[in-house]
């Protein structure tokens, strides 16, 4: 958006100009004359034009003192027949400055002016305004739409016809795109979604469009309209339509937003002896948050007992048993071992472990380390990776 310049003279019907008091230009938006414009002074900048405005009367005044280049108040013989908002003509005959009018003070009088005058005028050769500027208009409008300015005698209350001010910038097509792929030939593109956001940069004369990183909110807000009672269902199990993606997508969701999966695990810091038979001993345990889980759990049991018993083992949370399994013996002094694996669904955090128990013991333990080139504390671990 950018700011288009009018700069024009107001007449009765075509025929004499029309200036000073009697006479109100009113600029409008729209063309049913109901939404009154913003004018602005100048091509950049906050400060407005009055609207309606008083075309310039073309009456002149002279300086009571010399004004400095640098000054924006001028001590004036007269500020009758003049409105704010006039663009008046300061000239000397060799130096002009074409200034706006901002404030007009009886006191004095004086006028102030938008910017500084430029230029050291004296009393003896300036004059400000002059006749052949009766009627004239001076505003800035953004070009955004056409406008609509209507005259108005203010004695009588007449309006003239209102004009069009043909202000709108024209429109370049753009070939938008879709994996360059031409979708169509538009002057608007409309960008749609929470996550991105068009903002116009006026100083650049651009418009900037945010793409933002994807939230864990909005990840959940698209799913939320493929489930069911969503506006769009999507079905995830062909047979039965039911499904949730936000449960499905769980590690895409953690990949697209950065975050890594989360795990949890735990080895047996040291040995725990078995000292009696048919008895559970807690291996390594971990605590799980709310969720799906796929849990992985070794044990390892050191023992010396020619029985034949063995080595049992059961995943759980000390309740519920997700996997158990055995392992016999097979010689004097055995290291035994049994893996277990299970998917566990939790509404809240719980324990869950792998425990050991033997039919018979001799010097039996459950081993944190292996007897044999060991290699650190990790003979008996417990890994769980949330999956969703």
């Amino acid at each position: 958006m950018a700011r288009r310049l009018v700069s024009t003279v107001v007449r009765a019907k075509g025929g004499p100009t029309l200036g000073g008091s009697p006479t109100r230009l009113t600029v409008y938006d729209d063309e049913a004359l109901t939404i009154v414009s913003t004018l602005y002074r100048r091509a950049t900048g906050a400060g407005q034009q009055p609207n309606p405005i008083t075309p310039n009367a073309g009456k002149q005044t002279s300086l009571r003192t010399a004004a400095a280049a640098g000054d924006t108040i001028l001590n004036v013989v007269t500020i009758a027949t003049f409105a704010v908002g006039d663009m008046v003509p300061i000239f000397d005959g060799v130096n002009t400055s074409f200034r706006i009018i901002t404030a007009l003070n009886a006191s004095g009088p004086t006028m102030t002016v938008d910017q500084t005058v430029g230029f050291a005028f004296t009393v003896a050769a300036t004059l400000i305004n002059r006749p052949s500027m009766r009627g004239h208009v001076w505003f800035w409008v953004d070009d955004v739409r056409d406008y609509f300015p209507q005259p108005k005698d203010v004695a009588s209350g007449e309006l003239m016809p209102p004009l069009q001010l043909p202000t709108q910038a024209p429109v370049s097509p753009i070939n938008v795109q879709e994996e360059g792929v031409l979708v169509n030939n538009r002057g608007t593109v409309n960008y749609i979604g929470g996550s991105v956001t068009a903002t116009d940069d006026v100083p650049n004369s651009r418009v900037n469009v945010t793409i933002s990183a994807p939230t864990q909110a909005s990840f959940d807000d698209h799913s939320a309209r493929h489930e069911a009672g969503g506006a769009d269902v999507l079905a995830i199990d062909a047979a039965a339509a039911t499904g949730s993606l936000r449960t499905l997508g769980y590690g895409a969701t953690k990949a697209l937003s950065g975050a890594g999966l989360t795990t949890a695990e735990a080895d047996l810091a040291a040995d725990v002896s078995v000292a009696a038979a048919d008895t559970w001993y807690d291996g390594p345990s971990v605590s799980l948050v709310a969720g799906t889980w796929f849990i992985v759990a070794h044990l390892q049991m050191v023992t010396a007992d020619t029985n034949g018993g063995g080595l049992q083992a059961k995943l759980w949370n000390g309740t519920t048993v997700e996997a158990s399994g055995e392992i016999g013996r097979g010689q004097a002094i055995a290291a035994l071992d049994v893996t277990l694996v299970g998917v566990v669904v939790l509404t809240a955090t719980e324990t869950w472990k792998i425990s050991g128990a033997a039919r018979y013991v001799n010097a039996s333990k459950l081993a944190a380390a292996m007897g044999w080139n060991g290699a650190g504390n990790n003979a008996s671990s417990i890994r769980a990776v949330r999956i969703a």
